[in-house]
């Protein structure tokens, strides 16, 4: 048996949706990684290399947070948004290959984060405090 068996197609780890391939502009026209949104709100970028995951954490909150700085920097994790990864994720062939240690160079990563709600607005809207 092969182990393309095990090979499947990305999944929003807070609904388990079947995820399109992240697209250039996903998490806003600035940033260096492709990503997008799931219908549930959550918001996933995905770093091909697993080598600049600091910034893909920040490029994605700040288009949770509609592009709003001061909100960015003012968010707790797990009081203000929930964060997932995914491991072993391929950009160019959109698929995981499940059981992949991460993070760490070289292996391909998605983070996914989904505002609380006490914070109003989808993804890239306002993201302001209700």
């Amino acid at each position: 048996m092969r182990g393309d068996s095990m090979i499947r197609p990305p999944e929003c780890p807070f609904c388990n949706a079947v995820l399109s391939p992240p697209v250039e502009g996903g998490i806003g026209a600035g940033s260096q990684f492709l990503g997008g949104t799931c219908k549930c709100g959550a918001v996933f970028g995905s770093d091909p290399r697993g080598n600049g995951l600091g910034a893909l954490i920040i490029d994605v909150l700040l288009f949770a947070c509609g592009g709003d700085w001061d909100l960015t920097w003012e968010l707790r994790q797990g009081e203000d948004y929930e964060e997932r990864w995914t491991y072993g994720y391929n950009e160019r062939l959109h698929h995981v290959v499940p059981n992949t240690a991460g993070p760490r160079r070289g292996v391909g990563t998605l983070y996914f984060v989904r505002l609380g709600p006490h914070l109003s607005g989808d993804a890239g809207g306002s993201g302001r405090r209700r």
